[in-house]
């Protein structure tokens, strides 16, 4: 295709890639360090913290984000400064009932989860919460205007300072306290909400009194995007909320060791995700819903490609790579990472179908499957992890995850006759024509 070629696309691309590499490694790189240098219980009070702050940048981002981003890029000079002007309003409305959401739940979750230190980390977190309502305003902006260069160098100043942190106080041998990691989120917070605004500024034009046309606007269309979102990221943490309130924050830690090794597998998973939605996008509108059953398998099975041997790998040196990436005191997980290392092979299915139902004009149907999904998974995990413990956990959410798949894709066999058993296929034939590109290579060295 002309745009592959193009330099546009392929900086694009590449600083795209290079800002979702980044942020995998320096957070793989947090990980190993503090899961060496904090307790099992300290651990386990952070991963809480993270999936809690999580859920709020996600709030923030799915209200202020998608709506801005589609609304402005086609709109006139004074209409962006209108749809600017109602976006950070909006934007500020979001994160002041965030912060008061914070705190309120800072006391009741510290008790929930037997974590006193909890309640000052996230009295601390709603500083972090407030810088963050420029960060996420000014990388909303360089979306719009495709600046993919500034929000690469942006969110690398706020996760590489950060990262840079903890690798020096693990390096001069310096007691780290949780609070002190907040701390030092919220520094480089605004440095990097400094360093973005250098990117925007001629961009940042707010008006006086924001345009209440705008602002319904743009919340209406966010509504559905929200919920959707919301839901699921609270369905992702939901085995560790409930592993903090029914066991302890130990377990927590124990689990998230094994689950940790997942995040490899989202590199390509979302990567290729954000090719083929707008791909896929365009195929609906020029040959109908059923031209993108080919793009939905096909993508599936590169994905699955893969996860296969991926999953292989984890699950026969299991015990080395705990060992590896979390320390001999973590072993408890190589059962664990057996269970949950199979969601390699799942979670394909389970981000493209929302995502296909999104592309197809269904947002009301995949927001339903995942409430629904998400009622089963807390029941299931519930369940098992009263009656088995910390691997009822693993247990629980493979198959409330498998359920959820089996219900979208009926969906999905009867609105764009999707066959799931074709990504395999799929799969077989990526390692046919690897296979076929390797030999060919070979060949031709040997006649050179």
């Amino acid at each position: 295709m002309k745009f592959a070629k193009d330099p546009y696309w392929m900086k694009s691309g590449l600083y795209t890639l290079l800002n979702r590499v980044s942020d995998f490694i320096f957070g793989f790189i947090v990980f190993i360090i503090l899961v060496r240098i904090l307790t099992k219980e300290e651990f386990g009070t952070w991963v809480l913290f993270v999936s809690i702050s999580a859920l709020v940048e996600m709030t923030r981002s799915t209200f202020v984000q998608s709506a801005f981003v589609k609304f402005s890029v086609a709109s006139d000079e004074k209409e962006y400064s209108e749809i600017l002007s109602a976006s950070f309003m909006l934007n500020v409305f979001i994160t002041s009932i965030l912060i008061v959401l914070l705190v309120l739940l800072a006391g009741m979750l510290s008790n929930l989860w037997k974590t006193p230190e909890l309640t000052n980390i996230m009295y601390v977190y709603t500083m972090v919460t407030f810088s963050y309502i420029f960060f996420t305003q000014f990388i909303v902006i360089m979306q719009a205007k495709f600046n993919f260069k500034g929000i690469f160098y942006s969110q690398l100043l706020r996760t590489g300072g950060f990262f840079l942190f903890v690798l020096i106080c693990w390096l001069l041998q310096l007691k780290v306290f949780l609070i002190y990691l907040v701390f030092s989120q919220l520094v480089f917070a605004i440095l990097a909400s400094g360093l973005s605004y250098l990117f925007v500024k001629k961009h940042f034009r707010l008006n006086l009194y924001p345009n209440w046309k705008w602002v319904k606007k743009l919340f209406r269309y966010s509504k559905y995007v929200f919920g959707t979102t919301m839901i699921s990221n609270i369905s992702n943490s939901m085995d560790k909320f409930l592993l903090g309130g029914i066991l302890n924050t130990a377990e927590v830690a124990i689990f998230n060791s094994a689950t940790r090794i997942l995040n490899m597998i989202d590199v390509p998973l979302f990567t290729i995700s954000t090719i083929v939605f707008p791909k896929s996008a365009e195929r609906i509108k020029t040959e109908g819903p059923k031209a993108i059953k080919y793009l939905y398998e096909r993508s599936i099975g590169l994905i699955l490609a893969m996860a296969i041997p991926f999953t292989i790998v984890c699950f026969v040196f299991a015990e080395q790579i705990i060992l590896i990436i979390a320390g001999k005191d973590y072993l408890d997980a190589v059962p664990i990472l057996r269970v949950v290392i199979f969601l390699s092979i799942l979670k394909p299915f389970d981000r493209q179908s929302g995502s296909f139902l999104d592309v197809i004009g269904k947002p009301n149907i995949n927001f339903i499957t995942v409430l629904i999904n998400f009622v089963l998974a807390v029941g299931i995990l519930y369940v098992m992890l009263t009656y088995l413990g910390v691997i009822g956990a693993a247990y629980g959410i493979l198959l409330s995850t498998f359920i959820g798949i089996v219900v979208t894709h009926i969906i999905l066999y009867k609105l764009l006759n999707i066959n799931p058993f074709n990504t395999f296929i799929y799969a077989l034939h990526f390692y046919s024509e690897g296979m076929k590109q390797i030999k060919a290579r070979l060949t031709k060295n040997k006649g050179e």
